[in-house]
């Protein structure tokens, strides 16, 4: 994502937003000036809802694969980098496998 290599990044075909976590988006060096502030509220798997402090758009490679993607914030511990959502994962073109833990993408068609 953008500059960083992301090691911990969850993908979850159920989700339908791709979220990043602020102490992820201070490690990648992007101020939060470079926010677009976005006030609604984001219900975890938990049931717990969170208020999201807006969204950024950033380069991701994944596979061989390189799109602009739309990240939402959220200020809280993170269990991971990022969590990479449906909306990714179908613009990718790509198919994830659970079993290898990696995420193939294909090769757009011309």
């Amino acid at each position: 994502m953008g500059e960083f290599d992301g090691e911990r990044i969850l993908v979850d075909t159920g989700s339908t937003i791709n979220v990043l976590f602020c102490r992820t988006l201070e490690k990648m060096g992007v101020i939060l000036e470079q926010v677009k502030p976005e006030t609604r509220t984001l219900t975890g798997y938990d049931g717990i809802a969170k208020m999201l402090m807006g969204d950024v758009k950033l380069q991701v490679l994944a596979g061989e694969v390189t799109r602009k993607t739309k990240f939402v914030i959220i200020d809280a511990p993170p269990i991971y980098n990022a969590i990479l959502g449906a909306p990714k994962i179908y613009a990718m073109q790509a198919v994830p496998s659970t079993y290898h833990n990696v995420i193939t993408g294909s090769v757009p068609r011309p």
